[in-house]
């Protein structure tokens, strides 16, 4: 490797730690946002403590998930300091104030020559301490972890170059695993954060057991056996014992940023090196949420905005326009980025994340009104997808056709459609004569014909046969106006079931005969 290799390679390296400090700043203040939205939420809740309204205190605290007072102002407190914390390191402010040694004073005191209080006590000084040991062992490990790191982007760089498929796989593989490992610590998270879960319970008497290994008497076998009246010194019926567990239980959140800056720093390795993959994978997280009814029916056919998309949506220097590139819906007309500045490209994505949380605080105020009017005409076909207990049109011609005799040629030639309703949706016409062809004698000639005036036919045809009927006192078929028509004294006999037949009437049927 030459000289001029060499360089190249650690500016790189010098460029990438440089854009993972940049991420995993971005993470913390994202985090330190949702924070500080969670201190108001808790600290609006604890002013409900002073005021005379102790229900509605009482309310929003098991809302919570808190038991009493003294845990919400425990998490408040320690909000607070994770907060000042944040802030202070992305100053660059170091802390003033050391970080004083706990005292185990108790630790090597028998148990016999303490109090029920100091045996208590005694319980948490050891789970303190235990929590320190392993703290030292897990930073002890980081320190090693980086070296080896160091040591895998060594070989990392000398794979890509002899062997880039082989080298590109692996990035994919170890997306996954972070992925993997990202999604496994927040379920252990999740389930952790729940005091009365059973990972909870369990954690709680692994580790109370192990804390009362020591102060339990040895046998001369080796074993140990729990002194019935100095064992039970009812540590955990306290809510206040729990309070021990917020200071040996935090998860360290460096971690979980060194998690997903170095999900992201993968994203844009893959995005440099085969942006197509990334694509893929949000084409397709897309389609499996937009193909499920659940969300076509909260959000219609809007396009679906991925919460973490593969595709880096946080544009930084040095990725702005392969990541615009791919935000094809958001870049701007009449834009060359080949003539973009940094700061410009930089500049331009900013806006374009902007305008995308913008459309997502809109859509959580919308309200999308499913109507299904594919499904309306569909009533006349199949009346019970409304809960109507009636025979479609196909259904009627059938029991129609099937009630003539044998021997009768009574199929359907010629059908008329007239009336201004669904008749004058398209297609229509091929869907009934679709229908009928199903149900009628094969080879039956069908013919299916609709009026020229939808609109106005049917009544165009009744305004006719009115006509003829005034006109001369008795029609072809015999009928008068006196004999179709209904008179107001008839009305007010008979009601408004009772019904006159005529030729274009309704038809009585008895059915006891």
């Amino acid at each position: 490797m030459t000289e001029e290799e060499s360089e190249r390679q650690a500016e790189k390296k010098r460029e990438h730690a440089k854009k993972l400090l940049e991420i995993g700043a971005r993470i913390r203040s994202e985090k330190l946002e949702k924070k500080e939205l969670e201190l108001l939420e808790f600290q609006e809740v604890l002013s409900y403590a002073d005021s005379d309204d102790h229900d509605v205190f009482d309310k929003k605290l098991k809302e919570m998930g808190f038991e009493n007072r003294k845990e919400l102002e425990a998490e408040i407190k320690k909000n607070e300091a994770s907060i000042k914390k944040a802030r202070d390191k992305d100053l660059g402010i170091e802390p003033t104030e050391q970080k004083t040694t706990p005292v185990f004073d108790l630790l090597d005191v028998p148990d016999e020559q303490l109090s029920r209080d100091d045996l208590k006590e005694k319980r948490k000084q050891k789970l303190m301490k235990a929590n320190i040991d392993a703290r030292d062992r897990i930073r002890a490990a980081k320190l090693e972890e980086e070296k080896r790191q160091e040591e895998e982007i060594r070989k990392d760089n000398e794979l890509k170059q002899n062997n880039f498929e082989l080298w590109l796989s692996q990035v994919k593989n170890k997306r996954k695993d972070i992925l993997d490992r990202i999604a496994q610590k927040e379920a252990v998270k999740n389930e952790l954060s729940q005091r009365k879960s059973q990972a909870s319970q369990l954690r709680l008497k692994s580790i109370a057991g192990l804390a009362s290994e020591d102060s339990l008497p040895q046998q001369a076998n080796g074993s140990r056996r729990k002194k019935a009246a100095d064992s039970d010194d009812d540590f955990g019926k306290d809510d206040s014992d729990w309070n021990i567990y917020l200071d040996i239980s935090k998860e360290e959140v460096e971690d979980e940023e060194d998690l997903e800056a170095e999900l992201i720093q993968v994203n844009e390795i893959l995005l440099d090196n085969d942006p197509d993959y990334l694509q893929k994978i949000d084409d397709k997280s897309r389609d499996e949420i937009e193909s499920s009814l659940f969300y076509r029916f909260y959000s219609g056919a809007q396009k679906v905005i991925l919460e973490s998309p593969a595709v880096p949506q946080t544009f930084n220097v040095g990725f702005c326009f392969s990541s615009i590139m791919y935000n094809k819906d958001k870049q701007p007309s009449g834009v060359n980025f080949d003539s973009l500045s940094e700061f410009e490209k930089k500049k331009l994505a900013a806006e374009i994340e902007f305008e995308t949380l913008k459309e997502v605080k809109a859509r959580s105020y919308q309200l999308h009104l499913n109507v299904e009017r594919i499904r309306v005409p569909e009533i006349i076909f199949d009346p019970s997808i409304i809960g109507v207990d009636q025979s479609g049109i196909v259904q009627i011609v059938e029991n129609l056709w099937k009630l003539f005799p044998n021997g009768i040629d009574a199929s359907p030639k010629d059908v008329f459609i007239t009336g201004c309703g669904f008749s004058t949706l398209e297609g229509f016409k091929s869907r009934l004569r679709n229908d009928l062809t199903s149900v009628l004698p094969i080879n039956t000639e069908l013919n299916i014909n609709l009026a020229s005036n939808l609109s106005n036919d049917a009544w165009n045809g009744a305004a006719k046969w009115s006509r003829s009927l005034l006109s001369n006192s008795e029609s072809s078929s015999g009928e008068s106006i006196e004999s179709v028509s209904i008179t107001r004294k008839l009305y007010d006999e008979c009601g408004g079931d009772y019904l006159k037949e005529h030729l274009f009437s309704n038809l009585f049927y008895n059915e006891s005969q």
